[in-house]
């Protein structure tokens, strides 16, 4: 039993200063997270995006996934990528998505605060061109929660993809 718990208090440690890091990393401490599903149902403006015709013409498809901040006031502040996603999708996913804006997010105090969450957008083809939509998961084997949220990849994820400027996003 000793080794049990000096293996659990490791694990305790080791995800509080995985936690930490992160938060210092972007002070994330006045952050809400919430689950894509919440998400997309507090969204008051979200254009899908456009499939690129390059996109299209060489049959590039895939699931673009970001990770975003929104301001207490609903709109986008920040929009971070997936690494290696293919630059047409992405860049088409975030020029919808810095468009989108929110219902205004108040903590359980009535203060405003930020909010974290993630996005998903599918890409396919077909006989009849390219489509857009959001991504739904339950086509998976096995199928992803729209309604879950694993924090500590959440958070992983905020610290290690990459931030696309939304002024001028191909830099």
């Amino acid at each position: 039993m000793t080794s049990i718990t000096r293996i659990a208090g490791l694990l305790i440690v080791t995800v509080q200063a995985i936690v930490t890091a992160c938060f210092a990393q972007d002070d994330l401490r006045d952050h809400a997270l919430f689950p894509e599903e919440f998400i997309r149902e507090q969204a008051v403006k979200a254009p899908l995006p456009t499939y690129p015709d390059a996109a299209m013409k060489d049959k590039i498809t895939g699931v673009v996934l970001v990770m975003i901040e929104i301001d207490p006031d609903g709109a986008v502040t920040k929009i971070k990528v997936k690494p290696q996603t293919n630059r047409l999708l992405r860049d088409a996913v975030v020029d919808a998505v810095k468009e989108w804006l929110f219902k205004p997010y108040h903590r359980p105090d009535g203060t405003p605060g930020f909010i974290l969450s993630r996005l998903a957008f599918e890409f396919r083809t077909g006989d009849e061109g390219g489509s857009v939509n959001l991504y739904d998961p339950r086509s998976t084997t096995p199928p992803d929660c729209l309604g879950c949220s694993d924090s500590m990849l959440e958070f992983r994820r905020w610290h290690d993809w990459e931030e696309v400027p939304l002024n001028k996003r191909n830099q």
